[in-house]
């Protein structure tokens, strides 16, 4: 019985390690856009609004623009990702020491009348800090 206990404490312990060691990542919207590569392949003038679906999914959102060569169609994907260090999960000093980063992707894709790709705008950002920061560097 003192087995079991004991094997259930260093199991629970090991958990909590993983845990602080690992951090937490989460990530939100299209993934196909952590591939940089895959909007690297769509060409102007060349890339239909099938090959974008391809290579990249449905869009986030849509919109329509008309304009004197007749009505334009704006595509956006999004995605971002988030991660806080396993260090920040350390109580009482976790928020001092840990890191957090975060990075984001929007890509817009504009098609012509008879929907090929116009023009391909991408743009990110990358942050990193600390969880708290009482020194004001870093």
């Amino acid at each position: 019985m003192n087995v079991i206990r004991n094997m259930k404490v260093v199991g629970l312990g090991l958990i909590g390690v993983v845990c602080i060691v690992a951090g937490c990542t989460s990530t939100m919207g299209n993934t196909s856009l952590s591939d940089p590569g895959k909007v690297d392949q769509i060409k102007v003038g060349v890339t239909s609004k099938t090959d974008v679906v391809q290579l990249l999914g449905q869009p986030y959102t849509t919109t329509s623009v008309n304009t004197t060569n007749g009505t334009e169609e704006i595509w956006f994907y999004m995605y971002g990702q988030g991660h806080v260090s396993g260090a920040s999960l350390i109580p009482v000093i976790g928020p001092f020491v840990g890191t957090t980063t975060s990075s984001s992707t929007t890509v817009q894709i504009t098609f012509d009348s008879v929907g090929i790709v116009k023009t391909v705008q991408k743009s990110g950002a990358n942050q990193r800090g600390t969880m708290v920061n009482p020194m004001g560097t870093r």
